[in-house]
């Protein structure tokens, strides 16, 4: 099959780089080549298995013109949040902040619904997501917070388009 290229190194300080590497197959066992420099080396790994949520134990639609940050407020453990397209000209306010958490069995999730035609597509290709705008104002599009005493643990962020935030996308 051959080499495939990843995306440029991007050198950090003097002694580190790093790369990223898309479109990778759940389960899947892959070997790396580096070259730099005129010396090579190898690796190998395998990516994690497909990951499949749980059923929602409840789910809350948020249309336009809604407050995303009403529907987090209101979740649960095992709340799925779907979030649907919004207008271009009038997108959803950034700023959504979690701070409570799911559970393994039963996680928080807020998702973005594509629209018919996207859908099985990867999100980077998908058209048409959710927008939050921070319209140059707000720090973060959606920030998920907690405090040393109190994690927030099990929480997915899924087909949502962050723009414009000052800070923070996700």
């Amino acid at each position: 099959a051959g080499w495939k290229n990843a995306h440029p190194f991007v050198r950090f300080d003097r002694a580190h780089a790093a790369t990223s590497l898309f479109g990778l197959k759940p389960g899947t066992k892959y070997e790396v080549k580096v070259a730099l420099n005129g010396e090579e080396t190898k690796a190998s790994f395998t990516t994690r298995p497909e990951f499949t949520l749980p059923e929602p134990l409840k789910i809350i639609e948020v249309k336009p013109g809604e407050s995303i940050q009403e529907a987090v407020d209101r979740a649960e453990p095992g709340t799925e949040i779907r979030v649907h397209p919004a207008p271009e000209d009038n997108p959803y306010k950034a700023g959504i902040r979690i701070t409570k958490s799911g559970t393994a069995e039963h996680p928080l999730v807020l998702r973005g619904v594509a629209p018919e035609s996207e859908r099985g597509k990867q999100a980077w290709e998908a058209k048409g997501l959710p927008v939050l705008d921070g319209n140059g104002q707000l720090e973060n599009g959606i920030i998920i917070e907690g405090t040393l005493e109190a994690l927030v643990r099990h929480v997915v962020v899924d087909g949502l388009q962050v723009r414009a935030a000052k800070s923070v996308g996700v």
